[in-house]
């Protein structure tokens, strides 16, 4: 009912109120569905909405109550957006003061909840995106990034998804300079693999826009790192992602052919993986059949003599057959 925010309760019963409510929400879905009726919802997201007339702890239980209730089936997530909790979310994010009681546990909650909230779907996702008023909420995803450990595995998987949303959440991303916060990222190696994929959703759906950033010398010498990556998982899925980028994007394929992407692409064909050789073997034939001077490239890196390396020592099959492929393409262009 009408008791959380009515005008005449006093604070120590709304704080009952929210703490009761809060433990409702922790428990089975039953009990938590009788929580979704529209008037409890409103309730709820009237004391976030004028949250500087509650009592900060009284706030968190209330926001700790909305994350509860995200966590749910998507029939309860359903309500929740009905009620407007992803545009209410957000602008608290807006007008929560650094320096306020609570303030990193509430964003914190905050956070969890639009991340549930906002999971496979692409409606409510472009809501917490474009909202305004608000900036929405791709600079505090960025903020959470840059200045929370704690926020950060919430906040970037969040920031990461925006480029495979829709065009408008993509321009919201690009307001903010989107491309280039995921390039930093690629500096990080535990979020490598999020950011290049990423990046490679992204300029798959908007080439142009994206490869004038990707192929700046700052972004190729952040590319060509990526091949040092030392965990096997991550590097297999990385390279996924560059050679998503290399077919991509002709100019961003010649740019890393004119750098050191291609001696420490080389160097890599030694893992002892044969998934990743064949890859790296791939990869390095996309190069090729890209490069303005194919001849010169093969000469310049030595590759004749890698790939007759390969195709003599190499154990695995596709290994020795994309080698010789390459073999005979060298060979051919020897002649033109």
């Amino acid at each position: 009912g009408r008791d959380l925010t009515g005008e005449g309760g006093d604070a120590e019963t709304v704080a009952q109120a929210a703490d009761i409510l809060l433990l409702f929400s922790h428990a089975d879905e039953t009990v938590a569905s009788k929580m979704l009726v529209h008037a409890v919802l409103q309730d709820l997201l009237l004391v976030v909405q004028e949250s500087t007339r509650f009592a900060p702890a009284t706030l968190l239980a209330v926001l700790k109550c909305l994350k509860n209730l995200s966590m749910g089936p998507s029939a309860h997530v359903l309500h929740l957006q009905r009620a407007g909790a992803v545009v209410t979310l957000v602008y608290f994010l807006d007008t929560v003061a650094d320096d306020a009681p609570y303030a990193l546990e509430m964003r914190g909650q905050v956070l969890l909840s639009l991340y549930h909230l906002c999971k496979l779907n692409r409606l409510r996702q472009e809501q917490a995106v474009v909202c305004p008023p608000s900036k929405g909420i791709v600079p505090h995803l960025q903020e959470a990034v840059v200045r929370s450990t704690h926020l950060k595995h919430v906040a970037l998987p969040m920031l990461c998804d925006i480029a495979r949303a829709s065009k408008r959440s993509r321009t919201e991303l690009w307001k903010y300079s989107g491309a280039g916060f995921y390039l930093e990222l690629l500096a990080q190696e535990a979020w490598r693999d999020d950011a290049l994929e990423a990046l490679a959703a992204w300029l798959a759906d908007e080439p142009r826009k994206v490869e004038a950033i990707l192929e700046k010398p700052e972004s190729i010498r952040l590319l060509v790192e990526v091949l040092d990556t030392q965990t096997p998982a991550t590097f297999e899925n990385l390279l996924d992602s560059l050679k998503k980028i290399l077919t991509a994007s002709s100019r961003v394929n010649q740019a890393l052919g004119d750098s050191k992407f291609v001696p420490k692409l080389v160097e890599r064909l030694t893992h002892p993986t044969p998934v990743i050789r064949v890859q790296l073997l791939r990869m390095l034939t996309s190069i090729y059949e890209h490069h303005r001077e194919p001849k010169q490239l093969v000469m310049l890196h030595g590759l004749m003599r890698v790939v007759e390396r390969m195709i003599e020592h190499d154990k695995a099959v596709l290994v020795k057959e994309i080698a010789g492929q390459l073999q005979k393409a060298f060979k051919a262009n020897a002649y033109l």
